[in-house]
């Protein structure tokens, strides 16, 4: 098998065609065989680019037949195409074959040179007839030579042109996203400041029913103290002794005939009943005041007490 495999070689290397394998970018992956006559390497760069490396002659062919075969997924053949390597012409064949290796992803291209003898000429040119024939090949190679400088630019500005258009449409998407979120920032401001202007609604409505409540409670105050005031004139113009006590017999309020009967002074409001001395018998105003808090009925009883003009018989109700 070793045997077997090394012959296989020795039949390729000895008469299998020069050729490269490219990928879709015509970058060069592998070389077999001597490609100094069609390629050079480029100087001060790593980039191997089968174009830039490419012959001036071959440059314009080999960039047309890899486009076809690129474009068309189909094996592409020139025949026929002459190249000059130094004093001495040649003539070869170049094909372009795309595949796709079960190993790997994406399409490679297989470029074929296939050195052929040049075609017999009829007469022998005339020192003249050379001369002109070799201007207009030099011209013609300085013609394909702008030409393929002028695809080469083309080529790098349509990829300069596609990176222009792949960051535009990046900063489209960036730009709709922003405005997304933009128009969501404001759909939410725009709820918030829904819910406080409800909020400052209702709370203008407590407000001012606050501010009612707070009338009628003035009112009310007003009116309650223009109330106290006539019962105070009122009890004040009485010229009945009334004591009036709290519920455990602190006394409240008195009128003035009151005061006189009692002796009673203005800082005696808030004092037990119970710790005054009068001139008359009261002993039983506690007992009769209990009853009357704990049955709320009326009860009437007569006293008598001892002035300088007699005997004064009074009528003490409790209520």
């Amino acid at each position: 098998m070793d045997l077997a495999r090394e012959v296989d070689q020795l039949i390729s290397n000895r008469y299998a065609p020069v050729s490269v394998v490219v990928n879709d970018q015509m970058h060069v992956l592998h070389l077999r065989g001597d490609t100094d006559p069609y390629l050079k390497l480029p100087v001060g760069t790593t980039d191997l680019n089968l174009l830039m490396m490419a012959r001036e002659c071959l440059a314009m062919p080999l960039r047309t037949a890899f486009y076809q075969a690129q474009t068309q997924n189909t094996s592409v053949r020139q025949e026929q195409i002459q190249l000059e390597l130094g004093e001495r012409s040649t003539c070869l064949n170049l094909e372009v074959i795309p595949f796709q290796p079960t190993i790997a992803n994406g399409l490679y291209f297989l470029v074929v040179f296939e050195a052929v003898s040049l075609p017999a000429t009829p007469f022998t040119s005339t020192p003249v007839e050379r001369q002109g024939a070799e201007d207009l090949e030099r011209e013609i190679i300085q013609l394909r030579q702008a030409l393929s400088a002028s695809t080469q630019r083309e080529l790098s500005a349509q990829a300069h042109l596609q990176a222009v258009i792949q960051e535009h449409n990046y900063l489209n998407q960036s730009l709709r996203v922003a405005n997304e979120e933009i128009l969501s920032s404001n759909e939410e401001l725009q709820s918030t400041n829904e819910e406080l202007q409800t909020a400052k609604e209702e709370i203008q409505a407590t407000n001012e029913e606050l501010s009612t409540t707070n009338e009628e409670l003035r009112n009310r105050n007003l009116q309650q103290n223009r109330d106290n005031s006539d019962l105070n004139n009122f009890i004040d113009s009485l010229s009945v002794p009334i004591l009036m006590l709290t519920n455990d017999l602190r006394i409240r309020r008195f009128t003035p005939s009151a005061q006189r009967l009692f002796n009673f002074i203005s800082t005696d409001v808030g004092r037990p009943f119970n710790d005054f001395r009068t001139d008359f018998d009261v002993s039983h105003l506690e007992s009769m005041t209990l009853e009357v808090l704990e049955t709320l009925n009326t009860k009437e009883q007569e006293i008598q007490t001892q002035v300088k003009i007699g005997v004064v018989s009074l009528l003490f109700s409790t209520v």
